[in-house]
């Protein structure tokens, strides 16, 4: 009896083992493999679309939108953080950060060249001039005023 409990401990020990490499490395790559949606709204008037959307704490260089007929793009990355100094070590981790990307379809086609965005107080805001030809046309990047 002492021999299969022995057995069972071994394999329980092993089971505890591998866990722990598991954990390990989906802690490891955690970093790398974070993404997150950010919040957006949409909104109209007869003339134009506005999409606004939450980008806090992520800088102007670090964001790409492109447009394609009626979709938008935005991606990019919001930088990780770290504490403020050598002596500090996280308690707790709530923002999100990594790789973002957002594709909205959008209710209308648009002339990309009068897009206009802005970035401010960590709201992106793109705004698109409504038009009626509907040409397919190559992708169109929109830069960040």
């Amino acid at each position: 009896m002492k021999k299969k409990t022995s057995i069972l401990s071994e394999i329980m020990q092993v089971e505890k083992e591998m866990e722990m490499i598991i954990e390990g490395f989906f802690e490891a790559t955690k970093s790398v493999l974070t993404v997150w949606r950010p919040n957006l709204d949409i909104f109209e008037n007869d003339r134009e679309v506005i999409v606004e959307v939450e980008l806090p704490g992520v800088e102007r260089e670090d964001i790409k939108i492109f447009v394609y007929n009626d979709r938008l793009e935005v991606r990019g990355i919001k930088r990780g953080y770290s504490c403020p100094e050598s002596s500090f070590h996280f308690i707790l981790i709530e923002r999100e950060y990594g790789y973002f990307q957002r594709i909205i379809n959008l209710p209308r086609i648009f002339d990309p060249s009068a897009s206009r965005a802005v970035l401010k107080n960590g709201i992106l805001t793109i705004s698109f001039k409504k038009i009626s030809d509907q040409k397919e046309e190559s992708p169109f990047e929109i830069l960040i005023e």
